[in-house]
């Protein structure tokens, strides 16, 4: 009511000064001085002195002043309000290149969820996904190619199975043991016993790992650890971060990234509900990607790292004396430099402060947690097995003892022995292991011997490689770097290795370069490649919490991969003229 009643008023005032209505801002501006400079001239006394005359005068210019000046900042205030095509331009530009990676990620979700047929009905969709992999390779073994029926049949095999797991038609897992199956069918076995790679002494090593990363969790060492450690930043952003990357880093050095992950997805979610309580800003996405990256990077550094870790070693095994000492002189190094520069690029990713936060229930929790005796148990278990494992060949040599002493996975059962035996763990404790990475790890390497036996590999290499011969070895080792890396990301990092690592050993031969340097480099790429959650299990995890978008998931991934590849390579390159 009283707005109205203003509006009227003001209507009025205007009426009363001559302004007729639907008149310009600029127009009344006007009108208005000109009324009020001829008010001034007929209202002027005559009876005025000088003096009083001159001071009415410059009174009357400082108004015409401040009108004309009222009037010039109206029109330059509606130049901002309505701005011309070009501004629009230059916004419109801005933002698509400020979203673009959500561009990439709708493009990213249609190939890998919805692919060509995401207009069909959802049990329709799953038997097409099943089928199409079994009718490619119905076309390729009818294909008239110029290649030997064996080699045939293994590209067949290796197209079918690649599908599988690229649709995810059914379970990875169910994937692998698919592989002797079809191998058998198809009469590309390579011998009597199509199951020789479900029992290779590598996954026996990893066996071991599993049941030492399980002890950890029953005994919460592993939350003991990580209370204390990230207690030591005192609630400082920047200290945080590198104190959380630095013992998920740790522990993904000695237990698999999805077990790390899923031991410290509740440590940080804690923090950052902490945080949130207090007002603070919000810094879940970051912790729990750095925690991501920072388990898959710490992971190159052992064996025990990850599934494709094993994988590798245990290809390399086939054709070398390869073992745990062999893989970290390699791998701690290339660790180390990449944990040093992704932690930088964080930083430089999310632009941290030195703001200080609230840990105090972090800071509570150290303080009240003791060592327990089943953990010191645990560690008189735990630090002697890794010793062992560094240097028991060594200790082996200068005691004279025989080699198979010395075995890694012959170490690690001993430890998982151990404790059992010290009563850490029960074997109730133990059903929880995943007990499918084994035949994910022994499907895996059916498919590489099968590869390799049949001549596929060598005939991959010579077609996919050949033009690549001539190049320097750096430009060589970058290619292979981001060749895994893009593979990953459409059929997980464990699929990847399986993929590349038989076609690379073949190819070795054809440049100055380690075999076992060439095939860590797949395996080592996948792990700083994650741009989706199907990257690795760890970052499925991540993904599952819902406190991480996968737009942020492609920058953040796609950032650190570009910064960790050449890094990489340039390391990988380097270490070629000291490892023959």
């Amino acid at each position: 009511m009283g707005s109205k009643k203003s509006k009227q008023q003001k209507a009025d005032n205007k009426k009363r000064e001559g302004i007729t209505p639907g008149t310009s801002e600029e127009e009344e501006h006007a009108f208005i001085a000109e009324n009020l400079v001829n008010k001034t001239a007929k209202e002027k006394p005559k009876e005025k002195e000088p003096l009083q005359e001159e001071e009415k005068h410059s009174q009357d210019i400082k108004e015409l002043h401040e009108v004309e000046h009222d009037i010039t900042k109206g029109i330059e205030v509606r130049k901002l309000v309505k701005p011309s095509e070009q501004p629009k331009t230059v916004k419109k530009t801005g933002d698509l290149l400020g979203h673009g990676f959500h561009y990439f990620v709708g493009i990213e979700q249609k190939i890998t969820h919805d692919f060509f047929f995401s207009w069909l009905p959802d049990k329709l969709k799953k038997y097409i996904r099943l089928f199409i992999p079994f009718i490619l390779m119905a076309i390729v073994l009818k294909m008239p190619i110029d290649v030997e029926p064996q080699i045939r049949n293994a590209l067949a095999l290796f197209i079918c199975i690649s599908m599988l797991w690229a649709l995810e038609s059914i379970s990875m897992i169910v994937t692998a043991l698919l592989i002797p199956v079809l191998s058998v069918v198809l009469g590309i076995s390579g011998g009597e016993n199509p199951f020789i790679g479900f029992s290779n002494p590598m996954i026996y090593l990893l066996l071991s790992g599993l049941i030492i990363a399980q002890a950890f969790r029953k005994s919460e060492l592993d939350k003991l650890i990580a209370v204390k450690v990230l207690s030591l930043s005192k609630g400082r952003l920047k200290m945080l971060l590198f104190y959380l990357m630095f013992v998920t880093a740790i522990f993904g050095m000695w237990m698999s990234n999805t077990a790390t992950i899923a031991l410290l997805i509740p440590v940080i979610l804690t923090i950052s509900g902490e945080v949130g309580h207090n007002g603070g800003k919000d810094h879940t996405s970051m912790f729990l990607l750095s925690a991501g990256f920072a388990s898959s990077i710490g992971g190159l550094a052992s064996i025990l790292g990850g599934n494709a870790n094993a994988i590798t070693a245990s290809f390399l095994r086939t054709s070398t004396q390869f073992d745990f000492l062999d893989w970290f002189v390699i791998g701690f190094p290339i660790s180390v430099v990449l944990f040093i520069i992704l932690y930088f690029t964080m930083l430089k990713i999310y632009r941290l402060d030195d703001e200080k936060i609230d840990i105090g229930i972090i800071k509570e929790a150290a303080q009240k947690t003791r060592f327990t005796y089943n953990q010191r148990k645990l560690l008189m278990i735990f630090i002697p097995t890794i010793f062992l494992w560094l240097f028991g060949g060594q200790i082996s040599s200068f005691f004279n003892i025989p080699p198979a002493f010395y075995r890694t996975e012959i170490i690690g059962l001993s430890a998982a022995i151990l404790l059992f035996s010290f009563r850490v763990l029960e074997w109730d404790d133990v059903r929880r292991i995943p007990w499918e990475i084994f035949l994910l790890v022994g499907g895996g390497l059916t498919l590489g011997q099968v590869f390799i036996d049949t001549g596929t590999a060598s005939l991959l290499a010579d077609k996919l490689f050949a033009s690549i011969y001539w190049m320097p070895i750096f430009i060589v080792i970058l290619v292979i770097v981001i060749i895994a890396m893009v593979l990953a990301n459409f059929v997980n990092n464990s699929s990847a290795t399986i993929i590349l690592v038989p076609v690379l050993m073949e190819i070795s031969q054809h440049f100055d370069i380690s075999q076992r340097l060439l095939v860590m480099t797949a395996a080592m790429a996948t792990a700083a490649a994650a741009l989706t959650p199907i990257a690795m299990p760890s970052f499925s995890l991540i993904y599952g919490t819902g406190k991480v978008e996968r737009g942020e998931m492609v920058k953040t991934g796609l950032s650190v991969a570009l910064i960790c590849a050449p890094v990489l390579a340039i390391m990988i390159t380097l270490m070629n003229f000291f490892i023959s």
